[in-house]
């Protein structure tokens, strides 16, 4: 258990009665009764030890965060009386299916990782309860084992969930509702046969009827995330998410930062615009071709109705009586909007209507990563233009067979602003006489700056990352609060003159926000033999002060 001794050692001789916050972290504890007396506790870290089970924590009323990862809990049972909890972290335990329980509806948690406990798998997400914690905002269920986000039931209910974790899961690999159809047949009954499969798939099945030449799809492995209407972050890297279950994120207008990293996504024709995406990952799939990203995004209109068509007409009879001139400005105003627009009707008699001066799915898009796909020539690129991405900074094309073609560098000129970084490389410092894989390495103009920044630890497109050992889950370093910030991106050289030319700094509203300088010693040197020149005046002063 923990002693008072210990607990008076960790927190420095101060009485445990009024301390705040108690690390207990990598002590070999395998209890963790005896905190009878920290009854003001408000941060407890209980990682990387031997726990079995969370005992004695009834007492810790006001706590407000709570580690207890990297044990070996088999359930989270024990925190029923922590109303105040905030922060829970229980990843890489024992979880299983067979021991869970749902979580008690803890109102004020807003940030949970239950990642890493892949025992756990559908059945056992199914009895996690997530649902009913109404205030969460930061949810990570990464490495759980579960092919559907059905699994953690009605996820619509949170409303102000922000940021969702759920990679290296098996998603996509089955229909949550097929599980029941694929369960042995009873004794003396013919098995039945599996599921059709959908049209172009192998693993969403086919429910209902098959209407307008387009399949009814089952419930699709992220339709519970459509619900999540306030998401900004989404990382689903590292499942087998195929095409048509990019569909579901049509309702994510928030939707700030989106990884599909590692899944098997062959088309991007069902990704729906996005218009606060900043951020898109879709490296190591099979895509074939960006086009889609460039097409113009459709606004559906309602065709009128049969009593409205009816008052249309009324209503052009009793206009009848009008001056040439006002109809014939009626016809040119009609002949102008046609030009503006391009306008269909469907079989269902709804008119699409996409304007000419809409051109950009994803217009405030920043980051793109289509490295480790199959784009095998220019073609497959022409997409990729100002127009489409108007905010495009940092583009990934590795492990791509159109980085052989020698004239991908001038297309991307012709393209692009020519400040956009190209694989790290800034587009104008490319040379146009050599194929963008054989000279992609480092930047000329920055050197070793720009290869430490590449390399640093938790970049996810530096140069170490590109490789093809198996990222780990998002990651913290024990201690910290939530871990859930992503990994930053390599800066961007800057560039001189011209008007494509990106800043250092990004404004206030981007991404990465204002860069803050580094200080030196010596500065901080001089600092601090200013300011003890300055109090030594200030003394001097009120001591004469005080004489006089």
């Amino acid at each position: 258990g923990v002693s008072v001794a210990l607990i008076t050692e960790r927190c420095g001789g101060e009485d445990p009665a009024t301390i705040y916050s108690l690390s207990l972290h990598n002590l070999q504890l395998r209890r963790s009764i005896g905190l009878e007396r920290c009854v003001l506790l408000r941060s407890l870290d209980l990682s990387f030890n031997q726990l079995t089970a969370l005992e004695g924590l009834e007492v810790l009323s006001q706590l407000r965060e709570l580690k207890v990862y990297c044990n070996a809990l088999s359930w989270a049972a024990g925190i029923e009386t922590l109303g105040e909890l905030q922060v829970l972290m229980v990843h890489r335990n024992n979880f299983s299916a067979e021991a869970a329980v749902p979580l008690p509806p803890l109102q004020q948690l807003a940030t949970l990782r239950i990642d890493s406990n892949p025992k756990l798998c559908d059945a056992g997400a199914k009895q996690l309860g997530v649902s009913a914690l109404s205030a969460l905002t930061e949810l990570n269920v990464s490495n759980l084992g579960v092919t559907s986000m059905d699994s953690f039931q009605d996820l619509s209910r949170l409303t102000k969930l922000t940021h969702l974790f759920a990679e290296q899961n098996a998603l996509g690999a089955m229909c949550a509702d097929v599980e029941s159809q694929q369960e042995s047949p009873a004794a003396g009954t013919e098995p039945q046969p599996p599921p059709a499969p959908a049209f172009g798939t192998s693993r969403v099945p086919i429910r209902g009827n098959v209407r307008r030449g387009r399949p009814k799809l089952a419930s699709g492995p992220l339709r519970a995330i459509s619900g999540c209407v306030c998401l900004e972050e989404l990382h689903l890297g590292w499942n087998q998410l195929e095409d048509a279950s990019l569909a579901s994120l049509r309702s994510l207008t928030k939707l700030s930062v989106l990884r599909l990293n590692r899944n098997a996504i062959a088309s991007l024709s069902a990704l729906p615009p996005l218009p606060a995406l900043t951020e898109l990952s879709l490296a190591n799939n099979a895509i074939t071709t960006l086009a889609p990203l460039a097409a113009p995004p459709p606004v559906a209109t309602a065709a009128p109705t049969s009593t409205a068509a009816a008052n249309i007409t009324n209503t052009t009879n009793n206009n009848n009586n009008k001056s040439k001139n006002a109809l014939s400005a009626t016809t040119t105003n009609k002949k102008s909007s046609s030009a503006n627009d391009s306008t269909a009707k469907s079989n269902d008699g709804i008119a699409i209507r996409a304007p000419r001066d809409m051109q950009s799915r994803y217009p405030k898009l920043e980051i793109l990563d289509v490295s480790g796909n199959r784009l095998v020539d220019g073609a497959a690129l022409e997409a990729l233009t100002k127009a489409a991405f108007p905010a495009l900074a940092e583009l990934y094309l590795r492990d791509n067979p159109a980085t052989r073609d020698v004239g991908l560098v001038r297309q991307l000129r012709g393209s692009l602003r020519s400040a956009t970084l190209i694989d790290e490389v800034s587009l104008a410092e490319l040379p146009l006489d050599r194929a963008l894989d054989s000279c992609a390495a480092v930047p000329a103009s920055t050197g070793a700056k720009a290869l430490s920044s590449s390399l640093r630890p938790g970049s996810s497109y530096g140069r170490a990352a590109q490789g093809s050992a198996r990222p780990g889950t998002p990651g913290m370093r024990p201690g910290t609060a939530t871990g859930f910030s992503r990994p930053g991106t390599a800066q961007r050289p800057g560039t001189s003159g011209g008007g494509d030319a990106i800043p250092l700094v990004r404004p206030p509203g981007s991404r990465q926000g204002t860069t803050v300088p580094f200080v030196n010693v010596e500065e901080i040197e001089a600092r601090r033999v200013a300011l003890r020149a300055k109090m030594d005046n200030a003394r001097r002063h009120v001591h004469g002060a005080i004489a006089g």
